[in-house]
């Protein structure tokens, strides 16, 4: 991750994408594993990046914003008693 994090810092069009993508596969495992609280930390910064790009290039990036919120509702779930 800190390689993503830094290559997005410095080439934000080229990396953005990837960070986010990674941040929404971790909140996935971390959600497998139990550690719910985690993984929605990591589902709430890949949808804050994936907005930034959707308001930068709504036609490439808006379809990918449901996908990370999508997760973000799966891994808070448990967190407030729903099943």
């Amino acid at each position: 991750m800190k390689i993503y994090r830094v290559r997005a810092e410095r080439h934000p069009d080229a990396y953005l994408p990837n960070l986010a993508g990674s941040l929404n596969n971790i909140s996935v495992d971390l959600r497998e594993l139990g550690r719910g609280a985690e993984g929605l930390t990591a589902a709430e910064e890949s949808v804050k990046i994936r907005r930034v790009l959707a308001e930068r290039h709504p036609d490439t990036y808006l379809p990918n914003l449901a996908i990370p919120l999508g997760l973000r509702m799966l891994g808070a779930a448990p967190l407030v008693g729903c099943r």
